[in-house]
């Protein structure tokens, strides 16, 4: 993971692109959600790391955005479907590297989408499913994480202290905007700057 750090110094670093949207436009007869096929369908995930990472990613994210108890059964199938991800992703670099030089660097980034709090289920639930997420993805060999989507800072402050505890992992939290430059929460995307470039926890932010 220091390694990411000393790439950035020298450059920029390339992600990949989308991967629910290609998804499905992909396998546009597929009838689980992206996630879902980590386990039941892994080829079919591992291609697009690797049409990505043939294209020039050198960050690929892995395929967990919505691996959460909103979109799945229980908390045993999110962590089943997110060692899958971090496993798949895993394969494709090595797939990767073996055809095009040992020497490219590419990196993993464990991916996490907001868990919104539909049910009022209240913080301290959705807190312990974001950790646990974590800990999965830290299991994993997990040394990059990366906080999509995201719309305020009420569980990423935690959170990200929570895996800096347990890791050196680097940390990059994006967030999203409409047209108006607000995110869901009601944050302007100057006060989402200055925010997330004074927390500690965050490495890089978007």
């Amino acid at each position: 993971n220091m390694h990411i750090r000393e790439q950035l110094k020298q450059g920029r670093i390339l992600t990949d692109g989308a991967m629910g949207t290609y998804f499905e436009t992909k396998y546009p007869g597929e009838e689980q959600m992206a996630e879902a096929c980590n386990i039941s369908a892994p080829d079919k995930i591992k291609q697009i790391h690797l049409e990505y990472l043939q294209s020039g990613a050198q960050l690929i994210r892995t395929n967990t955005f919505a691996a959460n108890t909103m979109f799945l059964a229980d908390m045993q199938e999110v962590k089943e479907t997110v060692r899958a991800g971090y496993e798949i992703a895993k394969e494709a670099v090595t797939a990767f590297q073996t055809e095009n030089g040992k020497e490219i660097p590419v990196f993993i980034g464990a991916d996490l989408g907001p868990i919104y709090d539909l049910d009022h289920q209240d913080y301290d639930n959705v807190l312990q499913e974001y950790k646990e997420i974590c800990d999965t993805f830290l299991s994993c060999g997990a040394d990059c994480f990366v906080f999509e989507t995201q719309s305020d800072f009420t569980y990423i402050e935690p959170v990200t202290a929570y895996i800096k505890e347990k890791s050196d992992a680097f940390i990059l939290v994006q967030f999203a905007f409409d047209k108006s430059g607000y995110t869901r929460s009601g944050l302007s995307m100057q006060r989402v700057a200055v925010e997330a470039s004074e927390m500690e926890n965050v490495d890089a932010y978007g």
